[in-house]
């Protein structure tokens, strides 16, 4: 080798040790303004650290989520383990998930998670859906992650290391979804999470933080929070249904309301809300198309998927042009 050569290489190795050993990209918000890209849609052939499911994406919508691609031979994916389970700690219980999604099979995953000491929700994806998942978020390399807003908008993305709270707080507001999974310190208030009761679960938090350890505590306060931001938000989500002419949807959420939100401000005026608008003619056939469309869930909630189906086919043909009769359509196509 000419010394003119040994020159060349060394030079080319200056260029390329930087990018190497760079530091991670930082998380840039997306370029595309108010036209911001759509989270993908995203079949899992199996998910760990998350109720069954194969739409995960699905499952968590309406929270703000950290989409990581991983592949779990990769160090630097590994290396970020820590970071994403602090930030899902700190903001988990105010309205974060963290998903991370990988290309394989669910097993082999499994162990990884175990061997890793993984608590956020992995994803596994066959190699098609990744490949087109990775093309429609412009992934440039692994680890990667993207940060899916409340309304399933892609509006940051970048390296995982990079995304630090000050990313986080500003998309923490609307969050609709509680959290799928809790420590199992809270396995109590887990419960009562998915029955809705959502009063009791805030209740129980302040009477038993003091006796949380440092990270349950961090999830019980954010739980706290929600609840009460989401109070709020509940009452105005109803009215807005109300006057958009959606009676049945605002019936719902105003008669709900003292139950999921018990001990907590607005029951007795909620509860005026929801016998106003039974009491109102303009709402009656509306109302109707939500009540009969409400008993073919209960059907198929029981297991009668005969009836359910018989109550749908109803609700489409009676009130066409609706969005019950839009619900009744998409209930059909998941009776078998």
């Amino acid at each position: 080798m000419t010394g003119r050569m040994k020159v060349a290489l060394a030079a080319a190795a200056l260029l390329v040790l930087p990018a190497l050993f760079a530091p991670p990209a930082p998380f840039a918000r997306s370029a595309l303004g108010q036209d911001e890209k759509p989270a993908p849609k995203l079949s899992a052939t199996g998910v760990v650290n998350l109720p069954a499911t194969k739409r995960p994406l699905d499952l968590l919508g309406g929270r703000l989520v950290l989409l990581q691609f991983f592949a779990p031979w990769s160090e630097r994916c590994v290396d970020a383990i820590p970071h994403l389970t602090k930030l899902e700690n700190r903001f988990g219980g105010r309205g974060l998930s963290v998903l991370a999604i990988a290309e394989g099979d669910v097993d082999a995953l499994k162990t990884w998670v175990d061997e890793h000491q993984v608590e956020f929700g992995v994803a596994a994806l066959d190699t098609l859906t990744f490949e087109r998942v990775k093309n429609h978020v412009s992934m440039p390399g692994m680890p990667h992650a993207a940060l899916i807003s409340p309304d399933g908008k892609i509006v940051m993305s970048g390296h995982p290391q990079s995304m630090k709270e000050r990313h986080i707080k500003p998309h923490l507001k609307g969050i609709r979804t509680p959290p799928p999974r809790l420590p199992v310190a809270l396995s109590a208030q887990q419960a009562q999470l998915e029955a809705g009761e959502w009063g009791a679960v805030r209740a129980s938090c302040e009477s038993g933080m003091e006796s949380l350890d440092k990270i349950s505590k961090q999830w019980a306060r954010g739980l706290v929070e929600w609840i009460d931001e989401r109070r709020g938000s509940w009452l105005t989500d109803a009215a807005a249904h109300r006057e958009a002419g959606r009676y049945w949807d605002a019936w719902d959420m105003f008669a709900d309301f003292p139950r999921r939100f018990d001990g907590l401000e607005g029951a007795p005026e909620a509860t005026a809300a929801a016998e106003a608008i039974r009491a109102d003619k303009a709402a009656t056939r509306e109302l109707e198309a939500g009540d009969t469309l409400q008993k073919g869930r209960d059907k198929l909630a029981a297991g009668e998927s005969k009836k359910a189906k018989l109550i749908f086919q109803r609700v489409i043909r009676a009130y066409k042009k609706t969005i019950h009769a839009e619900r009744a359509k998409a209930l059909l196509k998941t009776i078998k």
